[in-house]
């Protein structure tokens, strides 16, 4: 099987590939090492060193490409291959394709679409360029971003940001690490959410608790929770949360 498409197969999934850093000379700690991989990845059967981001190109030059998408609001985010250089992504494009971030994404999903489209652009386009039919394309260096990797307190709610925001939050962090706050002392992750335009309530306030409507007041508008997952606990519904956890209107979330 060619190298690229196990290479594909392993940066598409869930885990990371460290022949990826290996090209940036950054997977293991020490320099000899890093350009002893290198070189043999270098000599792997797909001399053409392409590779995949599961990214556009030059937004997105970001810790996890899913969860920054979703975190910024974006309405689309694609997939990149890519010539790899020396540099960190910054090898020219062969090709590349966006695709629709839709309401109901989370980094869970974003990512399956991208993998898939990854996969087929992959098939469609590689072809071309061993071929020598499609020639790469230089990247705009001067509307490339980078950002720092996520960290741990961004994934605590602040219920004083505003509905739209707090959503984005929880289905860019969903479902790991997961977006949390606090009840009574003890974390909550919650992980399913949608901003409600028709209630307001205090920031944390529980506005709604019936049935399996969760409503939790933000800095403007509200967040209906669907799904949760207390600490050291299973993921629930936000009815068997409720019921388990006795919420009621009025109690707040920190």
């Amino acid at each position: 099987m060619p190298f690229f498409i196990v290479y594909g197969a392993l940066y598409g999934s869930s885990m990371d590939s460290r022949w990826h850093e290996c090209g940036h000379r950054t997977a293991f700690r020490t320099k000899w090492m890093n350009d002893v991989i290198y070189e043999i990845a270098q000599q792997q059967p797909c001399d053409s060193g392409a590779l995949g981001r599961l990214r556009m190109i030059p937004k997105g030059w970001e810790r996890s490409s899913t969860a920054a998408a979703l975190l910024d609001g974006r309405q689309e985010t694609g997939v990149t291959i890519m010539l790899m250089d020396e540099g960190l992504d910054t090898g020219p494009v062969i090709a590349s394709e966006k695709v629709a971030i839709e309401e109901e994404d989370d980094a869970l999903t974003l990512r399956g679409k991208l993998a898939l489209l990854g996969a087929r652009l992959v098939l469609e386009e590689l072809p071309g360029f061993l071929s020598g039919k499609t020639v790469p394309r230089p990247q705009e260096e001067g509307h490339a971003t980078y950002a720092d990797p996520i960290r741990k307190e961004e994934a605590a709610i602040d219920w004083t940001r505003d509905a739209m925001t707090i959503f984005n939050q929880v289905r860019a962090l969903s479902p790991r690490p997961g977006a949390h706050t606090w009840l009574e002392g003890k974390r909550v992750k919650i992980l399913r959410a949608r901003p409600r335009q028709d209630v307001a309530a205090a920031p944390g306030k529980v506005a709604a608790a019936a049935g399996d409507a969760l409503v939790v007041g933000a800095g403007e508008q509200a967040l209906q929770v669907y799904e949760l997952q207390p600490e050291g606990r299973k993921v629930m519904g936000a009815g068997e949360f409720m019921r388990g956890y006795r919420i009621s209107e009025g109690d707040l979330f920190a």
